[in-house]
């Protein structure tokens, strides 16, 4: 198994992994960055048409933002989150496209369309929390509560012959009045974990 980090590795916006397997090559995230220019409009340093699928942790746009890119050059894959992050990410995604058009009027030329949003979440496939989904022929990927907000999830991604991976995404802190404390792990052999309030030890 190989991991590629293209974002969120000692910043915090941008979150992109590809991880690669003897079989399967995917995401975890397709975010945005958020800073100048350059850095919020990056090219993929990869195929798109070569992903097999996405696993989305939440809609933020920094997590979120490049998947209406992604399928506009060529991703053909599916699209696994829970029913509350395809339904947000909509709206969010929707939003930044229309931004978008109208930076157009200064010359700015849009990433996306909003035609391409309708594409991405055509894309989707989406599943409640705890319940294993086939991603792949070697790879399983279940969603767990994160706490963070509304469909927010830890996905845990079973690859055959390579163990567990987890990926928690932004998680919460589990004092809040609205949302669930994150859930508890289990039997992880590999964990991708965010740690912007995180102390050192």
């Amino acid at each position: 198994m190989k991991l590629h980090f293209l974002g969120a590795a000692k910043e915090v916006t941008g979150s992109c992994i590809v991880i690669e397997t003897r079989r399967s090559k995917f995401l975890l995230d397709c975010g945005q960055r958020q800073g100048h220019e350059k850095e919020s409009r990056p090219g993929f340093p990869f195929n798109p048409r070569k992903i097999d699928f996405v696993v989305l942790s939440h809609a933020h746009i920094d997590h979120s933002g490049l998947l209406p890119k992604l399928v506009a050059e060529g991703f053909d894959g599916m699209i696994y989150s829970t029913v509350a992050t395809r339904d947000v990410a909509e709206l969010l995604l929707k939003d930044s496209a229309k931004i978008q058009k109208e930076a157009d009027e200064y010359e700015v030329m849009p990433m996306f369309t909003e035609e391409d949003v309708v594409q991405t979440i055509d894309k989707f496939s989406v599943s409640e929390w705890n319940v294993p989904v086939d991603a792949s022929e070697d790879i399983s990927v279940t969603f767990l509560d994160a706490g963070h907000i509304l469909g927010a999830s830890i996905s845990v991604v079973d690859i055959s012959g390579a163990g567990r991976l987890v990926y928690t995404g932004d998680i919460g802190h589990g004092r809040s009045p609205i949302m669930n404390a994150p859930a508890k792990l289990n039997n992880t052999d590999f964990l991708i974990i965010e740690s912007t309030y995180g102390a050192k030890r």
